[in-house]
């Protein structure tokens, strides 16, 4: 249902309750399809609430500024307040927001529209190009692909952001169950995938793919390095092979295993070692069946649904354990007796 709020020539609103949540994540933050109202494109800046300035005004203070997209086949994450992006007329956008702090409308307002009949200002960009003081800064991307479509995760490299996640810095990863069959790419950071994950250094990086329908190998270009100092290497934990990448390098990658694949200036397996990144523990989902293997002996291994209900619990069972799993998606936690432990979210269908 679309509202147009009576007196007001600026400004409609959709009320939030009219729409379906497309999915929850373990952080409690619901996830909302939206469609474009107008047939005119949206400069996702200003439905956020920046003008020419900078000035943010609240039309949507309790939406995420990060929002979603699917497009030519690519499941996009985009950070609106220094990348805005355009909504095009039919095309649609997933936005989130808590629960306990869900807004009653979502606002559209006609200053946002950036063609048709009416011409909104330029998009918001920060006044030193970077969003970050004049930091230092890098952004790498991994797409992923197959014939199905693909995704990209952005790696940014900030000397002044924070270690590990922070919700104001970083996007978790949207598992859309729609889009099963198209690999969805995410670093690890604090146990979270993630979509844009940002970082004050670039030492080791975790990452994978998710791809519920195919256990095809999946195809990886690696873009943004030329500016880097020092070679980058891809590294399988579990063949412990080491694959230098340069700025257009393509590889491939097993998907739906957690805890393989690492990027990283070291060129072996001891840089993840010294870095306290979750060594010698691997966790592959192949359909319905998901396989835990590690290198010591697994001391406990437990899957969680998103809602933190506990589906399946196993210790001491050696270095691996394999267990089934109704079609979703789930956060595993294993521990082993070295004491090294590993969380990640898994997607089975």
């Amino acid at each position: 249902m679309f509202d147009y709020e009576s007196g007001d020539q600026e400004q409609w609103t959709i009320p939030l309750i009219n729409l379906q949540a497309q999915g929850t994540d373990e952080d409690g933050n619901n996830y909302y399809l939206v469609g474009n109202p107008f047939m005119a494109s949206i400069d996702m800046g200003k439905f956020f609430g920046y003008d020419d300035n900078g000035t943010y005004y609240s039309y949507n203070p309790k939406l995420d500024p990060v929002y979603y997209t699917y497009e030519a086949g690519v499941l996009q994450t985009v950070n609106a307040t220094t990348a805005a992006g355009i909504i095009r007329p039919m095309q649609a956008f997933i936005v989130k927001c808590k629960e306990s702090d869900k807004p009653e409308n979502i606002i559209f307002n006609r200053w946002a529209i950036t063609d048709g009949n009416y011409t909104a200002p330029t998009l918001y960009v920060p006044e030193n190009g970077s969003g970050n003081n004049g930091a230092r800064q890098f952004n790498i991307s991994l797409r992923a692909d197959n014939n199905r479509g693909g995704s990209t995760v952005s790696v940014v490299i900030d000397e002044e952001s924070s270690v590990g996640y922070a919700d104001s810095e970083d996007a978790m990863t949207l598992f859309d169950s729609n889009l099963s069959d198209v690999p969805t790419v995410f670093t690890m950071a604090n146990g979270r995938a993630l979509s844009i994950d940002k970082r004050p250094a670039l030492d080791v990086v975790p990452f994978g793919v998710a791809c519920a329908s195919s256990d095809e190998a999946v195809t990886m270009t690696i873009e943004g390095t030329d500016a880097l100092e020092g070679s980058l290497y891809v590294i399988d934990a579990v063949t412990k092979e080491s694959t230098e990448v340069g700025d257009g390098s393509t590889f491939t990658v097993q998907p739906n295993d957690y805890g393989r694949y690492f990027l990283s200036f070291k060129g072996n397996l001891t840089g993840i070692e010294k870095n306290d990144v979750q060594k010698g523990i691997v966790v592959s989902v192949r359909g319905k069946e998901v396989t835990v293997t590690s290198s010591d002996d697994i001391r406990l291994v437990r899957a969680l649904s998103l809602n933190g209900a506990t589906m399946y619990q196993d210790g001491a069972c050696g270095t691996s354990t394999t267990f089934t799993l109704a079609g979703g998606v789930y956060i595993i936690r294993v521990e082993n007796l070295a004491g090294e432990q590993q969380i990640v979210k898994i997607v089975v269908k």
